[in-house]
């Protein structure tokens, strides 16, 4: 097994970035739950046969690669409470080859709601591909 794990991305971190991350956990596997988690060095790696989402950890909060257009993901995340950011074309193609991609912060569980949405829209589009 890898010495990389949840522990190790969540030690030292705020109690409010656990929060998030296993809110985070638990909705992707309420959505499907053959989604399995990948720890490496600098992120987790959502994976639905292929990876569909990157969650990356900073001290008070998490920031989440999706891999969708940006237009779209502000759409989801309408009430501009997760602040959405895009990506150069060089990180896009580091992050998903070909795919459009963008990254939310996410630093506290309020407005979840659109969140949960994200995911689900993430989680049907990789079944489209």
């Amino acid at each position: 097994t890898s010495q990389y794990s949840e522990e190790f991305h969540l030690k030292d971190r705020d109690e409010n970035v656990r929060d998030i991350y296993n809110r985070l956990k638990q909705c992707f596997l309420k959505i499907k739950d053959t989604i399995s988690l990948n720890s490496t060095k600098y992120y987790i790696g959502v994976l639905d046969d292929k990876n569909i989402a990157f969650i990356k950890f900073r001290k008070r909060k998490i920031v989440m690669v999706v891999l969708l257009p940006e237009k779209e993901v502000k759409n989801i995340l309408s009430s501009q409470y997760h602040k959405v950011v895009s990506h150069s074309e060089s990180v896009q193609r580091f992050w998903a080859g070909n795919n459009p991609n963008c990254s939310v912060e996410i630093c506290d569980t309020k407005h979840f709601e659109e969140i949960e949405i994200l995911l689900q829209k993430v989680v049907s589009k990789n079944e489209d591909r």
